[in-house]
């Protein structure tokens, strides 16, 4: 446990985007399988992808050829949370898993134990929908950005610049999109949904700041307030 906590374990790989990026790329994909073709320390290797359909498309093909034979005591845990993202030929070589949601007590109980205020519950709760790490994940800062994007408060977002990175409002400004897509309102928010997730996910490719993605996102998610 040691070991894993300090991210020494010879035996595991954790393959998540790199800090201030999105997406994971060919190279620690690239990485990974070279170490795990190398001997093993004990019988078991594992490597935890999360999330696969965070992977670039260049990256998902590298992989794709040891998911279909992994070398002998190698397993590969694959999380996704979009399964549209990913290749078919890396679904059909999977066994498919499908995790619930949690209730909104299950939620309440699990933000509680990691001491987030009363003030901020219900915010939280709505951030989670069903998924608590993610509002754990944003923080106070977090629910206080999502009342701001609920009221249209320009001014009150601008002023996380420094509460919160780049990323972490790309994911929060995705994440509201996707609620309010999920609360029955409008084609447009489905259709907005998607167009970041596509921005988002083809930043680096075209070498889009984070910053600048922030910026044009909020301008959309405007645009559609005021519609």
């Amino acid at each position: 446990i040691a070991q894993l906590d300090a991210d020494a374990c010879p035996d595991f790989r954790l393959l998540t985007p790199p800090e201030g990026k999105l997406s994971i790329g060919v190279e620690p994909v690239r990485d990974t399988l070279v170490k795990f073709s190398l001997s093993s320390v004990g019988e078991r290797r594992v490597c935890l992808i999360d999330a696969a359909d965070n992977m670039t498309p260049q990256a998902m093909n590298v992989i794709l050829k040891t998911l279909e034979e992994p070398p002998a005591g190698v397993h590969f845990i694959v999380v996704c949370h979009q399964l549209s993202k990913l290749l078919p030929t890396i679904i059909s070589r999977c066994q498919r898993l499908n995790l619930q949601a949690l209730t909104e007590a299950e939620c309440e109980e699990v933000l509680l134990e990691n001491h987030v205020s009363d003030e901020v519950l219900g915010t939280m709760l709505e951030l989670a929908q069903g998924c608590p790490g993610i509002a754990l994940q944003f923080g106070e800062a977090g629910a206080q950005l999502w009342e701001d994007l609920k009221a249209g408060r320009r001014v009150e977002i601008q002023a996380h610049d420094k509460k919160l990175s780049s990323e972490l409002k790309q994911l929060l400004l995705l994440r509201f999109c996707e609620v309010q897509a999920r609360k029955g309102g409008t084609y447009d928010w489905a259709a907005l949904y998607q167009d970041l997730a596509n921005m988002q996910a083809h930043a680096d490719e075209y070498n889009l700041s984070a910053s600048w993605v922030v910026h044009s996102q909020l301008q959309k998610i405007e645009s559609l307030q005021r519609a």
